[in-house]
């Protein structure tokens, strides 16, 4: 994970773990449950917390887990389909993960300038990886660092 934390400039700190569950949004385990269905020797599975999925396997049909990716409100992009074969997506991005504190909606992203949630404005990102907590950490990383809008760019 330190690796993470170098690629971003410090945007992912695996540190901050304690800061995170004081916001009250602390981590979920869906590596630990494909460990424990790999244990159970489980041909195969498709484990979703919070929109964090991983695919284990393939279904009896042969076909590997295809998930839909959910689109944000006024996002006119087109229907998007992963195959989950042993790979894992991780969403994040402020449109459905956030949490309400005092009335007022904030991202479940914790800046690690300010120890608060950060304000980038990302919609959503879902980064796709071997191991779940991976691509967690590429999507931190990504929506702590935001985006650079597309007028700024030329």
């Amino acid at each position: 994970m330190r690796k993470f934390c170098r690629q971003s400039d410090g945007a992912f700190d695996p540190t901050l773990g304690a800061l995170v569950d004081l916001w009250g949004l602390g981590a979920r385990a869906v590596d630990q449950v494909i460990a424990l269905v790999t244990l159970a020797r489980l041909p195969a599975c498709l484990v979703e917390i919070g929109g964090e999925l991983r695919g284990y396997g393939v279904k009896p049909d042969s076909q590997p887990w295809w998930v839909e990716l959910e689109q944000p409100p006024r996002a006119y992009t087109p229907r998007t389909l992963v195959a989950l074969f042993d790979l894992a997506i991780a969403t994040s991005g402020d449109d459905r993960r956030h949490a309400v504190v005092d009335g007022h909606k904030i991202s479940h992203t914790i800046s690690t300038l300010t120890g608060r949630p950060v304000n980038k404005r990302v919609a959503s990102v879902g980064p796709v990886h071997k191991s779940c907590m991976q691509a967690d950490a590429y999507a931190s990383a990504i929506t702590a660092l935001g985006v650079e809008p597309l007028a700024s760019r030329t």
